[in-house]
């Protein structure tokens, strides 16, 4: 903290969040440093405690994340190589270190792939570290397991033999620093640079949506906090790589690259084994093969085949005569969020709010709130998103209204909505804008609606995910019964004899 300070004097917005970890001692005098919190928590362990400091600096919006140790040292250039290195567009970097002052004790690879075991040997950029969170039941390894899921090389970064930190060895012969100096937790085969990982999956193309895509999205949640899962592709889609890289690698293949593994995973395509060395080589077998008539050829590698259900295991061992191991899939089954149901019959115009539901649907988006969108319109496609629905308009929809979550109507101004009126009549609760029949219609915050300001500002958005609790509504009396001639019409008649 006392170097920290010093350096702080040319970096002020910098800031240091403090975790104590269960101790008992008096740290009162922490909050006397500059831009420093003090977090206090009960004992967690080492994975707990950063996982809290990491908690905090999302809150603050940090843009820069490092780790220090409190019994470990700094050089006084430890905050002008940060800053000198992430101010030149750098997503991640890895620092040289020494141990008690001798850097001979940590020589490093230069292997991009993995390069130190420590995490307080590098800093990031916060967006890298999104979510991920160091696996707090571990009690060995825990920052190699967190450092597998955000050092990412399709973004800019590099080692930098740069030394600003001096790990201190407190004589614990069983700490990772100490087993990665010895040899035992080494990532990188030094006589032949092949990168050493435990569990391969290889997909050669990570679609945005498909049935191996999906289990590879279930393996990683549910086996990736507890096992060395690497994820192997040539192409992918973004968001795909991206929601798997919360729970494991996920690497892009690079051709003649050699890799070094003891388990292998691949599906239809084997065209890239001969380039990986594992101890054990599968195949997973997730179609019938005698319906989609698939010609069998046998990678000579391959020396255990996975089928997905009773059925594909029995047509593969018919078409291919190789014996297989029944595998059902993994599945995680989070509690589902209720969909919100949104309703809107409309033109599709900027005076009929065009524009407004476009906001509203980022809102949603932003929140994390999954909806459905139902617009009745001639105009299709006047918006492009995955949630909203098109539908040709009908005279009738009434019994789409009373289905509905909300009626939304976000335009300019409207004389009497109809379809407003019918929404509360049904007892479906409205979301519009401020227009002024919207209050001579008897919309209420709360509790039969919700009426937003035009520019959209301070939406109550988890609220209207709450929804209202059920309501009746009076119709207003129309003065139609005074104001039309009673008495029976001539009308007929008359066009009787003008037709004679």
């Amino acid at each position: 903290l006392d170097s920290l300070k010093e350096q702080m004097v040319e970096f002020p917005q910098t800031r240091v969040i403090v975790v104590d970890d269960g101790g008992e001692e008096d740290l009162s005098w922490v909050k006397e440093y500059p831009n420093t919190i003090l977090h206090r928590k009960r004992n967690g362990g080492a994975a707990s405690a950063r996982n809290k400091g990491l908690d905090i600096a999302d809150k603050l919006g940090t843009e820069y994340i490092a780790f220090l140790d409190s019994d470990d040292e700094i050089y006084s250039n430890y905050l002008p190589t940060i800053y000198g290195d992430m101010r030149d567009g750098y997503a991640w970097v890895s620092y040289d270190w020494k141990c008690d002052g001798r850097k001979e004790w940590a020589e490093q690879t230069t292997d991009p792939l993995m390069i130190n075991c420590a995490a307080w040997a590098y800093c990031f950029r916060a967006d890298i570290i999104n979510s991920a969170r160091f696996p707090e039941h571990m009690v060995l390894a825990e920052d190699q397991a967190w450092l597998h899921m955000v050092l990412r090389d399709d973004v800019k970064h590099k080692h930098s033999p740069v030394i600003f930190y001096n790990y201190l060895w407190r004589g614990n012969n069983n700490s990772v620093v100490h087993r990665y100096l010895r040899g035992e937790l080494k990532e990188v085969r030094e006589e032949n640079k092949a990168v050493m990982l435990k569990n391969i999956f290889y997909i050669s193309n990570i679609n945005s949506i498909g049935g191996i895509e999906t289990m590879l999205w279930n393996m990683a949640r549910k086996y990736g906090p507890t096992h060395d899962i690497t994820v192997l592709h040539k192409t992918g889609d973004k968001a795909q790589i991206d929601r798997l890289r919360q729970f494991v690698r996920v690497k892009k293949y690079r051709k003649g690259e050699k890799i070094r593994c003891e388990k292998v995973f691949c599906n239809l395509d084997v065209s890239v084994l001969s380039e990986i060395e594992a101890d054990e080589y599968y195949q997973i077998i997730h179609a019938d093969y005698k319906v989609y008539r698939i010609n069998f050829h046998p990678h000579p590698d391959v020396n255990h085949y996975l089928g997905v259900s009773e059925n594909t295991c029995k047509t593969f061992h018919e078409v291919s005569g190789q014996d297989i191991e029944q595998c059902y899939n993994p599945i995680v089954v989070e509690k589902p969020k209720n969909i919100l149901h949104l309703l809107t019959a409309s033109r599709m115009t900027w005076e009929k709010g065009r524009g407004r539901i476009e906001q509203l649907a980022t809102q949603l988006d932003k929140a994390g709130i999954p909806f459905l969108w139902t617009i009745f319109t001639d105009d299709a496609g006047a918006i492009h998103h995955p949630s909203i629905v098109y539908v040709k308009p009908r005279l009738d929809i009434t019994d789409y209204i009373a289905d509905a979550d909300y009626l939304v109507q976000l335009s300019d101004t409207e004389g009497w909505s109809y379809a407003i009126y019918e929404a509360l009549c049904l007892g479906t609760p409205v979301i519009v804008t401020d227009f002024p029949s919207a209050h001579e219609m008897g919309i209420e915050n709360g509790k039969n609606g919700f009426i937003l300001p035009m520019d959209m500002q301070n939406v109550p958005i988890e609220d209207i995910y709450k929804g209202v609790k059920k309501f009746k509504y009076a119709p207003k009396e129309d003065p139609w019964g005074d104001i039309l001639d009673e008495g029976a019409s001539d009308y007929e008649a008359e066009m009787s004899r003008n037709v004679k």
